[in-house]
């Protein structure tokens, strides 16, 4: 098994899709999902980073979407302490931690990480932004908002680690 440099935390409904749902006139659900979000994904994988898809409610849709990028897909309706009790305690403390949401729902997720982020389309207000020193991404969620994400908290990922190394000279 090879090192984890870092672990991504990720919400659905709204960063990974567009927050839409369309149901066919049998009640069969769909969702959209940006390719560019997935090759994101693959290089935060690439460079060791675990990543996590924490959704607010179970959906086969983005069950098999997180199986096809093989990445871990985990539903709850508290995602802090889900975090807390199943993924933190099992990574090493000095790796960066980034998270992505768009609602109320991941703002104490967002709270947990050392890089916070928001799609453009979120539904913060500017006190809860300015709390979880949120970075607003350009791009909306489903458009490219975890593609972005990734590539910065790649970028923050490793600013960190070279800091950390200066520190340990």
């Amino acid at each position: 098994m090879s090192e984890i440099t870092g672990v991504a935390l990720i919400d659905c409904d709204g960063t990974m899709t567009d927050n839409t749902e369309w149901y066919s006139d049998d009640g069969s659900l769909m969702k959209r999902f940006n390719f560019s979000d997935g090759m994101g994904i693959t290089a935060l994988k690439d460079a060791g980073i675990e990543v996590y898809c924490i959704s607010g409610e179970f959906s086969q849709q983005t069950m098999h979407r997180c199986s096809k990028l093989g990445i871990r897909y985990m539903w709850t309706k508290n995602k802090r302490e889900k975090i807390q009790q199943s993924i933190l305690p099992y990574i090493p403390t000095n790796i960066p931690v980034g998270a992505i949401g768009n609602d109320r729902n991941d703002f104490d997720m967002l709270m947990l990480a050392d890089y916070a982020a928001a799609p453009a389309d979120h539904f913060f207000d500017s006190g809860q932004l300015e709390a979880a020193e949120i970075v607003v991404m350009e791009r909306k969620g489903g458009e490219g908002a975890v593609r972005e994400f990734a590539e910065n908290f790649l970028w923050f990922s490793t600013l960190l680690a070279n800091r950390r190394e200066k520190e340990n000279r």
